[in-house]
């Protein structure tokens, strides 16, 4: 019996080892199933937010693909309409053309706000991404993790309906594995893709309506043709000469201040990058190349006495037009009841009021946005044609044919300056943004060595294109605006700086007093710049008010947001 109940302790003992073994292998079992369980969770975030950056990057280059084919169609329009000679400046025609320039511009409005909005969310998602595998770093290095590829559809909402459903994934998915810094994270992108999404709309519902305002465009001009009441030829000239000159002043009083800006900008750069040195210098903190802004001092030099000598050549042709030409037609244009000199060009005039403004809040990225609304507006800068030029004798006056040469010869001369102008002032802002760039990165080590972060303080600009896993660049590297870099901190003091500098403002002088433009038939009132904000006042004349009214809402609170940082 003894015996039989020592073989049953053994046989209990042995039992209760086993089984302590089995529950201890198969916690560790456990364990390492739901970490890998984690890893592949981590692993597949990684992945989606990389193709949300992706599927970000083609959203953004197909809005800009949909406004650049729009824009082509809106100016072949308006060139139509001005073949359409007198019966273009009927009222009907007028008013409908005033309208669907109108439109254009809100829809040129909301796709560069889509734009701006899949640029942050790329630039928001690349970041969080860096940080992520930052923190995961066991995971990202995981032969079976890897990078995602673009996007492959053409199609705006499709690609748009692709990123929203891959945001949501990477809101579960990092919610659940605690991403880092998913609060802040998620906010922006949320913000921005909501944003998209609204944008998205409004472009969709625009363009069917200026689609309804070519054709009653085209409609209201058939209908001044079927009348065939004589429209006075002479009341026509002056109303095209007056829109083509008042077109050509406004713009180069706009670039004027433009200019000015960039002036200030350079010198508040350049200052703040000599300063900066001397702080890397002291704290020893290895320094990066800085671009020398010299040149592009001298270039802008030479930029604004150019726009100085063409405004003043402008000036002067609109006062002859005034003195000579408009003296032999004053009668037909106070007296026609026909025609109407209040055309579209009042849209165009709010748009470069916009367009100033703009460039200084935006620390001159949008420079591009510039360049392709001049091209439109411009669209009716054209020469007076021979067979008008033929008609001045059966108007009377010698000094007719003479005067509409010298205009000619006037618009030529401003078209090719104009371009002349651009053309340097682009190159001298890409040299800014660069040396931006630069030095928020020399302030994001200063601001690393005072924390204490030396391996932050000595990481080398990471402001390069992304390649996917077959070698090509993806979208986002397309576009040269799209610089990622690593999320780092600034001081505030040295952020301020920097957006003062930005700003054209003088950290000795205080806010910035605005600048004034006389544009045609109105002026921009004040332009003030805070550290947080730009207040446009656009005080123009009733008819321009009532021309616009709809759409005053993206001129003033487009970019009623904080300074636009690209991460660092």
């Amino acid at each position: 019996m003894f015996l039989k109940h020592a073989v049953l302790l053994s046989f209990a003992l042995v039992l209760e080892s086993a089984l302590a073994q089995y529950v201890h292998h198969s916690r560790l079992g456990y364990i390492y199933y739901k970490r890998d369980q984690s890893d592949m969770q981590k692993c597949a975030w990684l992945h989606d937010a990389d193709l949300a950056r992706r599927h970000a990057g083609t959203a953004r280059r197909l809005l800009n693909a949909t406004l650049r084919k729009l824009t082509s169609e809106h100016t072949s329009f308006v060139a139509e309409v001005s073949k359409a000679g007198a019966a273009g400046h009927h009222p009907g025609a007028v008013q409908a053309l005033e309208k669907a320039k109108k439109i254009y511009w809100e829809i040129a409005e909301r796709t560069n706000d889509g734009m701006r909005d899949a640029s942050d969310i790329s630039t928001e998602t690349h970041s969080w991404w860096l940080r992520a595998v930052d923190e995961w770093k066991s995971v990202s290095r995981r032969n079976d993790c890897s990078l995602a590829y673009k996007s492959k559809s053409n199609h705006f909402n499709t690609v748009r309906n692709e990123l929203e459903k891959t945001l949501s994934l990477i809101i579960e998915v990092g919610k659940e594995e605690k991403a880092p810094h998913f609060d802040a994270y998620i906010a922006k992108i949320s913000a921005s893709m909501e944003s998209l999404k609204k944008a998205a709309g409004d472009i969709d519902r625009l363009t069917k309506e200026v689609e309804n305002a070519y054709a009653a465009t085209n409609e209201a001009i058939t209908v001044a043709e079927k009348e065939k009441a004589v429209l006075d030829e002479k009341v026509v000239v002056a109303c095209e000469m007056e829109k083509k000159l008042s077109i050509m002043k406004d713009t180069f009083t706009a670039l004027t201040n433009v200019t000015k800006h960039v002036i200030k900008v350079e010198a508040g750069l350049a200052k703040l990058a000599k300063e900066l040195r001397v702080r890397a210098k002291d704290a020893g903190v290895d320094g990066i190349d800085m671009t020398d802004t010299k040149h592009a001092r001298g270039v802008v030099g030479g930029v604004q006495a150019d726009v100085s000598s063409t405004l003043q050549n402008i000036v002067a042709s609109e006062h002859d037009a005034q003195q000579k030409f408009h003296e032999l037609l004053a009668d037909g244009m106070r007296n026609g009841k026909k025609l109407s000199c209040t055309g579209s060009d009042r849209v165009e005039q709010a748009v470069l009021l916009r367009m100033v403004a703009d460039e200084r809040k935006h620390h001159l990225d949008d420079f591009d946005e510039w360049r392709s609304a001049t091209n439109v507006m411009w669209q009716a800068v054209t020469n007076v044609p021979n067979s008008l030029r033929a008609s001045c004798g059966k108007w009377g006056g010698a000094d007719c044919e003479k005067f509409l040469a010298r205009t000619n010869s006037v618009m030529e001369s401003a078209r090719q300056s104009r371009v002349s102008v651009e053309t340097r002032l682009e190159s001298v802002i890409k040299v800014l943004l660069k040396v931006e760039a630069e030095v928020k990165m020399l302030m994001a080590r200063l601001a690393a060595k005072q924390r204490g972060n030396d391996d932050i303080a000595h990481t080398p600009s990471a402001q390069k294109k992304h390649e996917r896993d077959d070698g090509e660049t993806d979208d986002a590297a397309e576009d040269d605006s799209a610089v990622f870099v690593a999320d780092y901190e600034i001081a505030d003091s040295d952020r301020l700086d920097l957006e003062r500098a930005m700003m054209g403002v003088d950290s000795s002088e205080g806010e910035e007093e605005g600048e004034q433009a006389e544009l045609g038939h109105g002026s921009v009132g004040a332009m003030k710049s805070s550290k947080n904000s730009v207040t446009i006042a656009v005080a123009v004349a009733a008819p321009v008010v009532v021309i616009i009214g709809a759409a005053t809402w993206f001129v003033l609170s487009r970019r009623n947001q904080a300074t636009k940082n690209v991460p660092l």
